[in-house]
């Protein structure tokens, strides 16, 4: 993924999980850093090199938005 493309994706994917955390930017920064069970206790911040850790750190914000806790 070239930088450019990378930091798109990273400000949407940011933009996305405030949303869900309402606005909160600490709980979104929390969430980002601490282990995540429905990641394989991945540490999200640790995904978001790659096309496919940032989509599995988006769906995973998904999931949290329709109700479903990770």
């Amino acid at each position: 993924m070239n930088d450019e493309l990378k930091k798109r994706h990273l400000k949407e994917l940011k933009n996305f999980g405030l949303s869900v955390f309402n606005n909160e930017n600490e709980k979104i920064e929390r969430w980002l850093s601490k282990p995540n069970y429905s990641l394989n206790n991945s540490i999200p911040n640790s995904l978001l090199d790659n096309f496919e850790g940032t989509e599995q750190v988006k769906r995973a914000l998904n999931r949290i938005e329709y109700g479903n806790m990770s």
